[in-house]
C-alpha cells in the first residue's frame, strides 16, 4: 500500500517504511524502524541560556532557556552532553531520564545476551532438517531463554521509552523464538496445526533479527502447517459432498481420514452421527 501524504506523523505507526521527495527528487527513504533508532528528538530547559556546542547534532533549536535538539544516530552522546550543562529538574523529564538510564543499562545488557543466544539458537537448529515438528532445545539453552524472557518481561513492564524497545528487537524476538517452540511441541503433538500456522505467523517477521537457521526452521514448519491444513480441508469438503449425495459409508471414511490430520470438534460430531449404531449385547 503506497500512501502520500505532508502529514507522516498521522502515518507513523502504520509504515514499514516511507521517502521523502523534494523538488520532484527522492532525499529519503528509509525503514520506520531504522528512522526511529537514527533520529531522536531531545529537549531540555536550563535555569540561563546556555552555551551549546553540541557536536553532530542535525538540528538545534532555541527558545530562550529551552533547547531541542535532534539526534542523527549519537543521541546518547547529545544526552551525555546536555546533562553535562545541569539542565532544571522538570519532574517529567526527569523521570524520563531516570527510566532512560535505567532502561539504556537494561536494554545493552539484555542485547547483549541475545546476541549470544542467538549464536546458540542457530547453532543448534542448524542440525533440525525435518521441517514436520517443532525443534527440541537443549535443556541449557531452554533454561538460558526462560532467564532473558523474565528480565525482558520485567523491562517492558516498566514501561521503558519506544526507542529502547526498538534496540531490544533481538533479545524479544530470541524470547519469543523460545516461548513459540516450547509452545509448538504441545500443539503440534496434539495436531492442532491451525493454532500452530496462526502462532507461526506471529514468529515469522521476528525470525529475521535471530539468523538464517531460524528463518529456514519457521518457514518449514508454515509449510507443513499448511500442507496439514489444506489435506483437512480437502478430506472434509468431500466427505461433506459424499454425505450430501447419501454415500454415508464413503462420507464416514472421509471424515475419519480428515479427523486423523486435524482432530477438530465439528467433524467429530459428523463421524458420530454417521457411525452405525452397535446393537446392545443379547439383542
Amino acid at each position: 500500500v503506497f500512501v502520500s501524504t505532508h502529514l507522516i506523523s498521522e502515518f507513523e505507526g502504520l509504515i514499514d517504511e516511507f521517502t521523502i521527495i523534494e523538488g520532484g527528487r527522492n532525499v529519503l527513504t528509509m525503514g520506520a524502524d531504522a528512522a526511529r533508532d537514527r533520529y531522536k528528538k531531545i529537549r531540555a530547559r536550563f535555569p540561563q541560556e546556555p552555551k551549546l556546542t553540541l557536536t553532530g547534532a542535525l538540528r538545534v533549536k532555541r527558545t530562550g532557556r529551552e533547547v531541542e535538539v535532534l539526534a542523527n544516530g549519537n543521541s546518547d552522546a547529545l544526552l551525555a552532553e546536555l546533562k553535562a550543562l545541569k539542565p532544571e529538574e522538570d519532574p517529567r523529564s526527569a523521570a524520563f531520564l531516570k527510566r532512560w538510564d535505567a532502561g539504556t543499562a537494561t536494554a545493552k545488557a539484555a542485547s547483549a545476551d541475545a546476541a549470544k543466544l542467538a549464536a546458540a539458537l542457530e547453532g543448534e537448529l542448524a542440525s533440525d532438517k525435518t521441517g514436520e515438528a517443532p525443534p527440541q532445545l537443549s535443556p541449557q539453552l531452554d533454561a538460558d531463554l526462560s532467564a532473558l524472557n523474565k528480565k525482558m518481561a520485567l523491562f517492558a513492564a516498566a514501561n521503558p521509552p519506544p526507542q529502547l524497545l526498538t534496540e531490544s528487537r533481538q533479545a524479544l524476538a530470541v524470547c519469543a523464538a523460545g516461548t513459540g517452540f516450547k509452545k509448538l511441541q504441545a500443539i503440534f503433538a496434539e495436531k492442532h496445526f491451525i493454532e500452530a500456522k496462526d502462532l507461526l505467523d506471529e514468529l515469522s517477521p521476528q525470525s529475521q533479527f535471530i539468523g538464517p537457521e531460524t528463518e529456514r526452521v519457521i518457514t518449514g514448519l508454515l509449510q507443513f502447517t499448511a500442507t496439514q491444513i489444506d489435506a483437512f480441508t480437502r478430506l472434509r469438503e468431500q466427505a461433506k459432498l459424499l454425505a450430501a449425495s447419501g454415500k454415508k459409508a464413503e462420507a464416514l471414511a472421509k471424515y475419519e481420514e480428515a479427523y486423523a490430520v486435524i482432530p477438530d470438534n465439528p467433524v467429530g460430531d459428523e463421524i458420530a452421527k454417521l457411525k452405525p449404531e452397535t446393537p446392545a449385547p443379547g439383542k
